[in-house]
């Protein structure tokens, strides 16, 4: 509101607000406010001291009009810097889409894309100067979580691997710069086709997105950084800026204004966390023939967040996917040579095979690899051929280790691997890091140096983006082996990370796939595991008792266990704080049919698709649900009491039902409703009169009802259905 007064009043009047003026100033405030129709951004004054006000465009769901144009602003603040980043939008009637607003700011503070505004200082504004800094400044102030990878970067890194830091990196340890530079490390031929590959496209110049693709442990990484090695070190044609924390966000205007001279090489190894921004900023980059892209991630990952489906190749940009999968002879004989060096402890269970048969042999095992296309295959069969029967002492020995080290007075490494384990050997993809640090008790903050590092250097687990896995799904599978043997309960572990997930959404945290979560009790329920299943769902639904959708899960879970009793008592013991909407009325209804209660089905179904559960009406899937089950609750009122209303209203809803958009399962059932109603004399009638013996089956079972639920629901008598009517087309 203050935003609207401080705004439309007329100048005469402005002096009334010198107080609020003054507590801004004095605060520094950054002042967000909207009402108006344009962006706008302007460093103000009170009492002698600045402070920013940033003006939004309004918007309008309902409303697409040339005067009011829909507007807003998408800003980045950083406080290292001291600048606030704004992105203003506009929606474009003509072609619906958002397009830049480039008419919002005054164009000293564009930069590309971007407006780059000051944030106020406490300094008083005459003395201070409001000039920006120059290109070559703003260059030296990295963002953060980017560094400058040249030949001098490097050279500070280059060493030769110890016997002990090779061997570990052959067990699977997370590779880093060291390794890449690393002479004991062979390169594979993928890192010679990208070294070549880019060196063309810098010779002929624009700008390139090159893909790395495959799945985890497939040696990617090393790859990568190989490639990014061999590029700056042949060539001083080469400046690398390297994505080195992946929390950090991707600095679209910074790449904007990158000084020219040589080619830069923006590298990333989370391609999924920044795909869509380093899109978007390939489309503005149209003046630039010297900057370059090199991604890499998983494939899962880079499909699921959608940047398999953006038009790449656009606007004079060029994209080129390569897709590391297997080993060819020559990488294999090349590993091979590397392991060798090392004697028994480099090729263990190869030691004492040719040179020949063990590359042979690697090389087989990569295409029995093959066929498990979310695990690498490269790391696959290195644990085949290296470890073997072995495998389950490697990971124990591990584990030992692992739980030795502390993270905090409660937690340890091997708590940590443990849990990132559980979900791997389940082949459940989505333990994020900020769920794991719940978990852990410890702050996000810290996980990477505590955690996430140590591990990777134990060839422990494997990051991508922002999920977390063991190094091989049969590690994990084997870890969890050697867990079950103790007296560990590993359902506690699926429930202690479901918990942390759901608290963390709870208390505003980020939880990538947090669907996921909530289907976890589902998915052991359905393999089998249904007592670990309703532990799962009574879990979550001991975080937020007041959520319906877990409410509906845990009574669906004991419905299906065949504890309908069960099922009801979750129902009827709800508090009055849930909010029930037609999925909880339809499944309490379905709850109290398997217990017999089919009157009180009825009533609870009917009740789903009234017009009193919610203002929106009921859409085809909630009728098409409700009306099946209504349908077979009917008959089955009919068989037990033999009332010619019953099955005329089972007739009747099949009858209505077959008039919606039906899936071959819905439609079966209701035609099956629909021969039964009429096997016993029953004929279809006109919809109008189908809907009032819908209504008269709907009291009739309500007037019977096992037991009473007005308290909780209407009766069925004050029900209205003129939502249903409409879907219905009556």
């Amino acid at each position: 509101h203050l935003a609207v007064i401080f705004h439309k009043v007329s100048s005469a009047l402005t002096w009334r607000f010198a107080p609020i003026r003054s507590l801004l100033g004095r605060h520094n405030v950054i002042y967000l406010h909207g009402h108006m129709h344009k962006g706008r951004a302007k460093h103000e004054e009170g009492a002698g001291y600045p402070f920013l006000a940033l003006q939004s465009g309004a918007c309008f769901q309902a409303r697409e009009d040339e005067l009011w144009v829909n507007r807003f602003l998408w800003c980045e603040m950083d406080l290292e810097t001291r600048e606030v980043s704004s992105e203003p939008l506009q929606w474009s009637r003509e072609n619906q889409e958002w397009i830049l607003d480039s008419s919002a700011f005054p164009e000293e503070y564009r930069q590309g894309d971007r407006w780059i505004i000051s944030l106020p200082s406490p300094v008083p504004m005459a003395n201070k100067p409001m000039k920006g800094k120059t290109p070559a400044q703003r260059f030296r102030e990295l963002p953060k979580g980017w560094v400058v990878v040249d030949a001098k970067y490097l050279k500070n890194l280059a060493n030769d691997l110890t016997a002990e830091q090779a061997l570990s990196f052959f067990d699977g340890r997370t590779p880093i710069w060291r390794e890449a530079l690393a002479s004991q490390i062979p390169r594979r031929e993928i890192v010679h086709k990208l070294v070549k590959d880019l060196d063309a496209s810098r010779k002929i110049g624009g700008v390139q997105v090159s893909l790395l693709i495959g799945a985890a442990g497939e040696g990617k990484t090393t790859a990568l950084l190989q490639t990014i090695c061999d590029l700056v070190n042949n060539s001083n044609e080469w400046q690398v800026l390297w994505h080195d924390d992946p929390s950090s966000p991707f600095p679209a205007e910074f790449i904007a204004r990158l000084p020219k001279g040589r080619t830069w090489l923006i590298a990333s190894d989370d391609a999924e966390l920044i795909a869509r921004r380093v899109y978007e900023t390939t489309q503005l980059l149209t003046d630039r023939r010297d900057i370059q892209f090199l991604l890499c991630g998983r494939d899962t990952d880079w499909k699921a967040t959608g940047a398999d489906r953006f038009n790449w190749n656009q606007n004079n940009v060029k994209f080129a996917q390569l897709s590391l999968r297997g080993l060819s002879l020559d990488d294999a004989e090349q590993i091979v040579i590397a392991w060798s060096k090392y004697g028994k402890d480099g090729l263990k269970q190869l030691n004492g095979l040719t040179a020949k048969d063990a590359s042979l042999r690697l090389l087989e095992a990569a295409r029995t690899e093959e066929t498990n296309q979310t695990e690498g295959t490269f790391f696959g069969a290195v644990l085949q051929v290296r470890l073997g029967g072995e495998l389950k002492n490697h990971v124990r020995t591990l584990l030992e280790k692992l739980q030795s080290h502390r993270i905090t007075d409660k937690r340890t490494l091997g708590d940590a691997f443990i849990y990132i384990a559980a979900m791997h050997a389940e082949n459940l993809p989505f333990l994020s890091k900020e769920v794991l640090a719940e978990v852990l008790e410890i702050n996000y903050s810290d996980l990477r140096r505590n955690v996430l590092f140590p591990l990777g250097e134990e060839a422990a687990i494997a990051t991508t983006g922002q999920f977390v896995f063991t190094r091989h799904r049969s590690v994990a599978e084997v870890a969890l082996q050697i867990i079950a043997e103790t007296d560990l309960d590993i359902g506690n572990l699926y429930i202690d990370l479901a918990q942390s997930a759901l608290r963390n959404f709870v208390n505003g945290g980020f939880v990538p796939n947090l669907g996921e979560w909530d289907y976890l009790s589902s998915h052991f329920f359905e393999k089998g595991d249904q007592a670990l299943g309703i532990r799962l769902a009574r879990a979550l639904s001991d975080i937020t008792p007041n959520d319906p959708y877990l409410i509906v899960k845990l009574a669906q879970l004991y419905r299906e266990a065949g504890q309908p009793e069960t099922s009801v008592k979750v129902f009827r013991s709800a508090s009055s704080a849930v909010k029930r909407t037609r999925a909880f009325y339809y499944e309490w209804g379905t709850s109290e049919g398997n217990d017999g209660n089919y009157s009180l089905s009825i009533w609870l179904g009917a009740f789903s698709i009234s017009d009193e559960v919610s203002q929106r009406p009921p859409d085809n899937n909630q009728a098409k649900i409700s009306l099946n089950g209504l349908s077979v609750a009917f008959a089955e009122l009919y068989e037990k009491f033999n009332l010619r209303p019953f099955i005329e209203a089972c007739g009747a809803v099949a009858q209505l039902g077959l008039r919606l958009s039906l899936d071959s399962r819905a439609n079966s059932w209701l035609h099956r409703s629909q021969q039964r109603a009429k096997n016993l004399g029953v004929e279809d009638v006109s919809p109008q009169v189908a809907f009032e013996r819908f209504k008269i089956g709907i009291i009739a079972a309500w007037e019977q009802r096992e037991d009473d639920l007005s308290d909780l629901i209407m009766p069925a008598t004050s029900l209205n259905f003129r939502g249903l009517i409409r879907l219905l087309g009556i």
